[in-house]
């Protein structure tokens, strides 16, 4: 998401992970999540595990069909294990 500022500079937010959370909780409203498989490692997968892993602190595991892409995301979660297929 784009924002234009006051003084007109833009500002870029990402709202997959805030929107994912409160959908998460708008359907299961008692969720208690502790383990979570993510399919993908784009950006929209990194908010989402992050989201899911600080929200809740799921241990989160990464699939995608490009191994070197889960192992990456996996190192910048920390902590996360990654499944490849």
């Amino acid at each position: 998401t784009v924002v234009v500022q006051p003084d007109g500079t833009l500002l870029g937010v990402n709202t997959d992970a805030a929107g994912f959370i409160q959908n998460l909780r708008a359907k299961v409203p008692d969720a208690r999540i502790k383990n979570v498989l993510v399919l993908g490692a784009g950006g929209a997968a990194k908010a989402v595990a992050y989201a899911l892993h600080t929200d809740f602190g799921a241990e989160i595991y990464i699939a995608n069909r490009t191994a070197a892409r889960a192992e990456e995301l996996c190192r910048q979660m920390g902590g996360t294990r990654p499944l490849m297929w």
